[in-house]
């Protein structure tokens, strides 16, 4: 049987994950393991409920049911979350291997950032004459940040030059901080640095936009070098100048480090990658990583890349579309079925997706008494697509995070992300090998689709509630709460349509009138008259208690039998005559006694077209019934 290992990670450091995931799944052998990521999308910048929300993704894996866990730490940047991981990993008594940040007890897969950054430092110092720099830093709390200050620090050293903490800017991963920074940098008149070595190169690419925006070009004026050898950054111009860490070779590493430890083997607990310098443009050297055949092959792609953004996109607004669409929680579910019915998705042929029951209440003004930051222990089975084949399921615990019957053969990667409203951690969806999505964050495209969706829903929801309750207002009558004359005649339609179109081919018609009510009023009051109708209206409702009533009138009622009322019609009828009689026998006519004519008339489909000519029968038959108990012939 296949193995079961968790991954924890954050999806920003994109380019980097994706290079390792590809290098895990493919050094993995065949038939041997099941990946399942659980991804975050969480930044600095982000407010701190919705940073809660998305990590809460990492409590969602029931350690005990893993063979083996990999903390990805590339992007994990929030040390809460991360105390928390580790803290469960410990305890999770499993092999754990951490990817980039070495802990005690647990494997340690990652590259010597040290040596490639004292590598990229003496380049500089030594090619292109680089005497005075700064450093555009990760975060202050930031382990592989500060790793490559402090080669930076050290390289300048050996070099007889002073590198000073005046020097650094830690910009949190930021752009907008970054370009802020030089931009401040550029006019404040201080003279610049020969060199702006930057921790990563969406940092470097940012450097230079903002260095040009000041009318200071790269290398020419300053030299900018970044870190992590990013697709973009070859492509970027002028490329940038930057380490390779080989996440696609730590990949493979720890796929051979899980596969040997769960088959009981030996294996060292320290494992590192040869990181390596590449040099570019944006240090001073020309055509080093064949850069402009790659920007060539890049330009030749970009009318197919963007049919294909556009095919995602398309079906990205359709999955928006279709919950914001959604009035209630079963019309939410039946929605995103047909949605992901279509056997082309680009969501893939196995996916699912997983909603908190308790998400049926989310049109309530007040969600604090709902959990916060934490998934339910049971999930509805909304969306089970195996192999392009749906399975209808119900219910499932959460712990067994999918449902039964997945392939066991081939080797799978399912990735976790979170759906949440708020602090209403309300569900997740699930990917099936989708590698590519970890480059392209398009996992952070659905999650925030998701999320800014389910709050229109929510409003929806709230409105369709509201105007649901001012129908059922102005649909009811005051006095009795049974339905009044409007409602009568939106049903009557809605009925007529019915028969017509042959979908109701029995039911019968009961017509109501109210006797005495003149005597109670005259002798006692309209207060007291009120009263009597509501007395004869309960009593109507008591006998038809399957059927709606309305009143149509001051002293009219109206039922209308279907189903099993209609089955019984006699019966009921009999009995409320009965009952009635009984009801009165003897006494004088008052507000304690009920007395009411009545007349049924069943549905013809050989000469009723219309609904009411059954009423019309109904009416007949009830003044019939009013003319005998006048007479005494029934009381």
């Amino acid at each position: 049987m296949k193995k079961k290992v968790a991954i924890l990670a954050n999806g920003w450091n994109s380019e980097n994950l994706f290079q390792y995931v590809q290098g895990l799944f493919n050094g993995t052998p065949d038939s041997a393991i099941d990946y399942y990521a659980f991804l975050c999308h969480a930044t600095y910048t982000v407010p701190d409920v919705l940073m809660k929300s998305v990590s809460s993704i990492y409590e969602l894996p029931d350690f005990s049911l893993f063979d083996a866990i990999i903390i990805y730490n590339p992007g994990l940047n929030f040390k809460e979350s991360i105390d928390v991981i580790v803290k469960r990993a410990r305890n999770s008594s499993i092999p754990v291997i951490s990817v980039g940040v070495k802990y005690e007890d647990f494997y340690f897969v990652g590259t010597d950032n040290y040596i490639g950054m004292k590598a990229l430092c003496s380049h500089v110092i030594e090619e292109h004459g680089v005497k005075h720099a700064r450093y555009i830093a990760g975060p202050r709390e930031n382990d592989d940040s500060n790793e490559r200050l402090e080669a930076i620090r050290d390289s300048f050293s050996e070099h007889g030059m002073q590198f000073t903490d005046d020097l650094v800017f830690y910009s949190d991963w930021e752009l907008l901080q970054t370009a802020e920074y030089v931009n401040r940098l550029c006019k404040s008149g201080e003279e610049l640095p020969d060199a702006f070595i930057c921790a990563n190169d969406f940092l470097a690419e940012q450097v230079c936009y903002s260095l040009t925006k000041n009318g200071i070009q790269t290398p020419e004026d300053v030299i900018v070098t970044g870190f992590d050898f990013s697709e973009e950054g070859k492509l970027f111009y002028p490329s940038i100048a930057s380490v390779n860490q080989h996440y696609d070779v730590m990949g493979k590493v720890t796929a051979n480090i899980i596969f040997r430890v769960l088959h009981g083997e030996e294996v060292a607990k320290d494992n590192s990658v040869i990181c390596e310098f590449r040099p570019g443009e944006s240090c001073g050297c020309t055509n080093c990583n064949h850069e402009d055949e790659l920007r060539r092959m890049y330009a030749r792609s970009i009318s197919r890349r963007a049919i294909e953004d556009d095919h995602t996109e398309g079906r990205r607004d359709r999955l928006t579309t279709t919950i914001i669409e959604a009035n209630s929680y079963s019309d939410l579910k039946n929605r995103l079925k047909k949605n992901f019915s279509e056997e082309s998705g680009i969501e893939g042929d196995t996916f699912f997706c997983m909603l908190d029951p308790k998400l049926s209440m989310i049109a309530e003004n007040d969600i604090s008494g709902f959990p916060k930051y934490t998934f339910a222990e049971e999930m509805d089975v909304v969306v089970s697509k195996v192999n392009g084949q749906h399975m209808e399921l119900e219910r499932i615990k959460t712990k067994k995070l999918l449902p039964d019957a997945i392939d066991e053969k081939e080797n799978h990667i399912y990735t976790f992300i979170p759906i949440y409203f708020e602090t209403f951690v309300c569900g997740y969806m699930v990917f099936t090998d989708k590698i590519d999505w970890f480059f392209s964050r398009m996992y952070y495209k659905f999650e925030r689709s998701c999320a800014s969706s389910i709050s229109l829903y929510r409003r929806n929801v709230q409105v369709t509630e509201l105007n649901k309750k001012m129908s059922e207002l102005m649909e009811r009558d005051p006095l009795t709460k049974v339905k009044n004359r409007m409602a009568y005649e939106r049903y009557v339609s809605m009925l007529e349509k019915k028969f017509g179109e042959g979908q109701l081919t029995e039911f019968a018609v009961v017509y109501f009138d109210i006797n005495n009510l003149k005597l109670v009023n005259d002798s006692l009051g309209h207060e007291f008259g009120d009263i009597y109708i509501q007395n004869c209206s309960n009593f109507i409702c008591s006998c038809y208690k399957h059927s709606p009533v309305f009143r149509i009138g001051g002293d009219e009622f109206v039922t209308v039998l279907t189903g099993e009322d209609f089955e019984n019609r006699h019966k009921i009828l009999n009995q409320m005559g009965g009952t009635m009689d009984c009801r009165n026998k003897g006494e004088e006519p008052d507000i304690e006694h009920v007395s009411i004519a009545y007349g049924m008339a069943e549905y013809n489909t050989d000469k009723d077209v219309k609904f009411k000519s059954v009423f019309k029968r109904a009416d007949e038959l009830m003044y019939q019934n009013k003319a005998a108990m006048k007479n005494g012939d029934i009381r």
